[in-house]
């Protein structure tokens, strides 16, 4: 599951979990971010995606988000959810990255975790699987 851009070759790595599945993006010996999720009978629950610290601005979440999507189908899940938490100085700027690789916001909850104000948002997107006849 691999994929180049220009001289930089991205690939998978995926740890063992009991539970849930967690794949890292890699590119030469850097870990650049991380995906853990689990999987219910067609539809895959994203629990955590990060791009690490060091490597954010370079859009790699597209890349990673599209090498993923890839397991998703292979797994033959139909559907995709996550739940996003944006603080609200960066409002809008991770919405519009989900949405911009196909995610559509589903449920929008404010909150306040005791030290800022953050917005959680319910994403949702649907894959389409071909089926063998």
């Amino acid at each position: 599951m691999d994929r180049k851009i220009g001289s930089k070759e991205f690939f998978l790595v995926k740890d063992s979990n009991m539970r849930d599945y967690i794949y890292y993006i890699c590119c030469g010996n850097d870990y650049l971010g991380k995906c853990i999720f689990s999987k219910t009978k067609n539809e895959i629950f994203i629990k955590y995606i990060t791009i690490f610290v060091h490597y954010r601005g370079n859009k790699l979440m597209p890349i990673f988000y599209d090498m993923l999507e890839k397991i998703f189908i292979d797994l033959k899940c139909t559907t995709v959810m996550l739940m996003a938490e944006e603080r609200t100085e960066k409002y809008g700027k991770l919405e519009q990255l989900y949405k911009s690789i196909g995610f559509i916001p589903i449920k929008y909850h404010d909150a306040y975790n005791g030290d800022y104000p953050i917005r959680h948002i319910k994403m949702v997107k649907y894959l389409f699987v071909k089926s063998k006849l």
